[in-house]
């Protein structure tokens, strides 16, 4: 079971990576300064980024427990 929970995680953080570019854009009506938009964009992609890091390390991690 700690295994294929695993792998799962393993795969959702590939697929936040894969997926990133859809995630990171900042969703806005209105218009915003440029230095702002680059601000929010560099966040997001951190946050997407440490959030697939820390879902794959816990995947292998959890791969790796049972061997």
């Amino acid at each position: 079971m700690k295994k294929t929970i695993g792998i799962l995680l393993l795969v959702v953080g590939v697929l936040i990576l894969i997926f990133l570019n859809n995630f990171i854009e900042p969703r806005s009506f209105e218009d915003m300064p440029t230095t702002e938009y680059n601000i929010r964009m560099s966040i997001n992609a951190a946050r997407y980024l440490i959030m697939a890091c820390i879902l794959s390390f816990f995947g292998i991690k959890l791969i790796l427990k049972d061997l």
